[in-house]
């Protein structure tokens, strides 16, 4: 932990990170060994810390919260963390500025689509939209989480004291209760310019193929650890055979 606190944005060192970021992923796989990456010395603040700090980088981003996801999901860690002071309402304060970000994007492909902008700027602002969609469901889920354990256990949480989610009225600090998700950018988006609508579907279908592609890694990978028991790569197969599916329903609709 102490190493991934001390990282800086250098190209040397998001290597290093993602390298630290895929090892812990990896240990969390195995159930039995969730409780001593949990309660490493400042474990989920540092955590937090690198997804505030890195949240402009999609690669350390995602993989700092499939580390969180996973220290989660063990049996009483989600309420152990609501216990926890400020953690919420850091989480809570980094996804209001991934979803400015995802509105102020949208308003600059609006206005390309007006003055009829360029291939690159249509890409790069589109990209950014659905990396922050992304980011923002992965956050939220990781926050409902948390919200649900609290709530059932009558655990009081300090909140991100700015305007909640759809809110236009101030509240006062911790009357915020996002327990539940706030609304992401509609999935059906459909920009009005072709060259945006192309853009976006270029980036969604190559999405796809880079989820199946993981799918099909985990599914050789598990087949190799018990050669005898197809059952879960099987479950792997079908994932994979429904995002094919989805990849070209959505394509179909593009053209």
């Amino acid at each position: 932990m102490r190493l991934i606190r001390v990282v800086n944005r250098s190209k040397p060192h998001l290597d290093l990170l993602m390298g630290v970021l895929n090892v812990l992923n990896s240990i969390c796989r195995h159930p039995s060994l969730v409780p001593a990456v949990f309660c490493a010395e400042d474990c989920i603040c540092v955590l937090t810390e690198r997804l505030q700090f890195f949240r402009d980088q999609e690669d350390v981003f995602m993989s700092a919260i499939a580390v969180l996801r996973q220290l989660l999901e063990y049996p009483g860690h989600a309420l152990e963390v609501a216990r926890m002071p400020n953690i919420i309402k850091q989480w809570e304060g980094i996804a209001q500025i991934i979803l400015r970000k995802i509105d102020m994007e949208q308003k600059y492909i609006a206005r390309l689509e007006g003055q009829k902008g360029s291939d690159y700027s249509a890409k790069e602002a589109t990209r950014k939209v659905i990396c922050g969609a992304k980011q923002l469901e992965a956050l939220q889920s990781m926050i409902s989480l948390v919200m649900a354990e609290a709530n059932a256990h009558h655990v009081e949480v300090v909140h991100h004291n700015t305007l909640p989610f759809g809110c236009h009225q101030a509240l006062p600090t911790g009357s915020v209760n996002l327990s539940q998700p706030p609304p992401l950018p509609e999935p059906s988006w459909v920009p009005k310019n072709t060259l945006v609508r192309y853009t976006l579907r270029d980036i969604q279908i190559r999405q796809q193929e880079q989820q199946l592609a993981a799918l099909a890694a985990a599914a050789a990978a598990e087949e190799e650890e018990s050669p005898r028991s197809p059952r879960s790569a099987t479950k792997y197969i079908s994932s994979a055979t429904a995002g094919v599916a989805e990849a070209a329903k959505r394509e179909a609709e593009f053209l």
